[in-house]
């Protein structure tokens, strides 16, 4: 019985499991030996393997080799590529491949490292028009997107109102130095959400963190 992409699919997945980068690398030349190095369900299993492995430029080059990619490549590719990950992400509409849950998750998460404050509120603008703030991974990752004034509980538009997104959007502020609004956020989620261990800790964090804050609220 032949191999197929399902078989090498399930190999180079395996490999990635167990971060085996020089079985993987056999895997990858019998793929192409066999025709299916560019077949898009092997290239995006590699892409993700050599990532798990921590060879980011081989990732790269099995994306960059593809024929065809399909929205789990692109979004791979933006979640482990955090310098392009806006250029990526501009590339996938150009590409007419639509964006979902995941690729907003893993752009969101680029932008916060980054601290890009104009294409987080345009990343927040496109997930409100596309209907994305329903999705409560997406909604939990909106909360790191804090990264100025501008950017309040009102205007990121928290429409998954459970304690986990309350949560990220207090640690947004507090791990950007906005612990006045870190607090504020806390006493609107104490009335909507029971705070968890979480909650209470990142708030503590940002009041010991601040020096305009009275020590009453530490209390």
């Amino acid at each position: 019985m032949g191999l197929d992409h399902v078989s090498f699919t399930s190999a180079v997945s395996a490999c990635g499991h167990e971060m085996n980068l020089e079985l993987g690398k056999q895997i990858h030349g019998l793929t192409i030996k066999s025709g299916y190095g560019s077949h898009v369900s092997v290239c995006n299993v590699l892409i993700s393997t050599y990532s798990k492995c921590e060879v980011t430029e081989d990732a790269k080059l099995v994306f960059q080799c593809m024929n065809y990619r399909n929205i789990v490549s692109w979004t791979t590719m933006i979640s482990i590529d955090e310098e392009d990950a806006i250029s990526l992400f501009n590339e996938v509409r150009l590409d007419g491949v639509y964006p979902n849950d995941v690729t907003f998750v893993g752009i969101i998460h680029a932008i916060s490292i980054r601290k890009l404050v104009e294409e987080g509120e345009m990343i927040h603008g496109f997930c409100i028009k596309a209907g994305f703030l329903s999705k409560h991974n997406v909604c939990n990752s909106l909360g790191m997107l804090s990264l100025s004034p501008c950017m309040t509980p009102s205007k990121l538009e928290l429409n998954c109102r459970e304690i986990i997104s309350w949560n990220a959007l207090i640690s947004g502020y507090a791990q950007n130095g906005l612990c006045q609004d870190a607090l504020k956020t806390y006493l609107v989620a104490t009335m909507e959400s029971k705070p968890n261990n979480y909650t209470f800790g990142i708030v503590l964090s940002a009041i010991g963190d601040a020096h305009d804050i009275s020590l009453k609220y530490g209390q």
